[in-house]
């Protein structure tokens, strides 16, 4: 893919060329530099960038690199695919390659290379207060679905009680993350995205068997808290648990959506509000 004039003043070209020919280190050393001034820069390594791809379903071949003609990466843009939908992450334009209209550029081979897949919607997420990549965007087309919540929490044992719990085994998580999907979680949440990234562990309660608590655990961190829960009240126990057998241990929940009904249970175990996201969705007509 190559664009030659992007209006009446002559510009530099450039060319995109698929992910799949850079090595994970490379790929993260693009993404990272499209980021250096990003509102939350979020850097990747390698490894990370592996990991990624390989959890969410990114399909290198359908990502993009953006170079001018000096060979000199200008941008990026990645494509994750599951059944009828594509989503689009890993979004960033160089500052030096800013004005030139590579972000629209990007969005249409991104999206061509979504419905040359077979892909019937596009989805991503853009961070609230990015107002260029939300005018671009909404000049796509991509209209809003929900707010999503970025919660951190630091380590420290809860103030609240600990709650008896039962621990779940592998083919337990998978089924509540399974059933969980009928709440439609976000990308980074659905049940093929935490099952590939693994390391997971579980518990439900002892008295109340059908709710329960799911997430990743990394070094010194853990990630992707997933709950089935009755009630804040039921919430809360479940919390309290897991934090009382990791106290250590740094805690980040991603997406979750505003109108969530366990949200007070975040707010009591000590959760913040580090950003949120807006989910957005552009129907992809069949050509």
């Amino acid at each position: 893919m190559r664009n030659d004039s992007l209006g009446s003043a002559p510009v530099p070209t450039f060319r995109a060329r698929s992910a799949a020919e850079y090595s994970w280190d490379t790929l993260a050393d693009i993404y990272n530099h499209t980021r250096l001034d990003y509102i939350v820069p979020m850097p990747m390594n390698g490894r990370r960038m592996a990991d990624y791809v390989q959890a969410y379903q990114v399909d290198l071949a359908a990502s993009l690199v953006v170079h001018d003609d000096d060979e000199n990466p200008l941008g990026i843009g990645m494509l994750g695919l599951r059944d009828s939908r594509c989503w689009i992450t890993r979004l960033g334009v160089s500052p030096e390659g800013r004005g030139r209209g590579l972000g629209t550029f990007l969005m249409h081979a991104l999206l061509d290379q979504g419905r040359m897949r077979g892909a019937a919607l596009a989805q991503l997420e853009v961070i609230q207060g990015n107002l260029p990549a939300l005018q671009l965007f909404q000049k796509l087309d991509f209209k809003p679905s929900r707010e999503l919540l970025v919660l951190r929490r630091p380590p420290g044992p809860p103030e609240t009680p600990d709650a008896a719990c039962v621990s779940l085994e592998q083919d337990a998580i998978e089924r509540c993350l399974i059933e969980r999907d009928a709440v439609a979680p976000s990308w980074l949440d659905e049940s093929c995205s935490l099952l590939r990234l693994g390391s997971l562990m579980g518990f439900a309660l002892h008295d109340a068997p059908n709710n329960w608590l799911v997430c990743h655990t990394g070094a010194f961190q853990l990630t992707h808290v997933c709950i089935g829960a009755d009630s804040p009240e039921h919430a809360i126990r479940l919390l309290s648990h897991l934090h009382t057998q990791f106290p250590r241990f740094d805690t980040k929940l991603e997406n979750l959506p505003t109108y969530s009904p366990l949200l007070p249970a975040f707010w009591t175990l000590g959760y913040y509000n580090e950003f949120s996201r807006l989910e957005m969705l552009l129907p992809l007509p069949i050509p």
